[in-house]
């Protein structure tokens, strides 16, 4: 029964989803890194680095004030929390997902984002959760 209405859901959501896709292509700075650092490493300075995440912070914020639906995915919980603090303050509905959060409070959020779909919001999540 919980499955199926999830799969109901899923595609009430889909039907109602905007048809045309924008996305924000921006160039960011990088840190200096040394070419043999390892690959988890490059990820984990590029999402811990301030200058990056205030640029994505100040785009997510300038999108909202446009009355657009922003989706900002990253692999990193701590991104995330970073992420959420710059931007609350400036963004009434922002929501934060990740495979972390208690099944009910995840069903909350987006029940939540459901009844938002025709108002500006902010979802910052991670890659596997919204593929679910």
């Amino acid at each position: 029964m919980h499955s199926e209405i999830e799969r109901l859901r899923r595609e009430n959501a889909r039907l109602r989803a905007p048809k045309q896709l924008y996305v924000h292509v921006s160039e960011l700075p990088a840190p200096k890194i040394p070419e043999t650092t390892p690959i988890q490493e490059v990820f984990r300075t590029l999402a811990e680095n301030e200058t990056r995440n205030r640029r994505i912070a100040g785009d997510v914020i300038a999108a909202y004030r446009e009355g657009r639906k922003i989706l900002v995915l990253t692999e990193r919980t701590g991104q995330l929390e970073t992420l959420h603090e710059m931007i609350a303050g400036e963004v009434e509905n922002c929501f934060v997902l990740h495979g972390r959060l208690p099944g009910k409070q995840r069903v909350e959020i987006f029940d939540r984002i459901e009844e938002l779909t025709e108002h500006a919001h902010v979802i910052l999540a991670t890659g596997r959760l919204i593929n679910r």
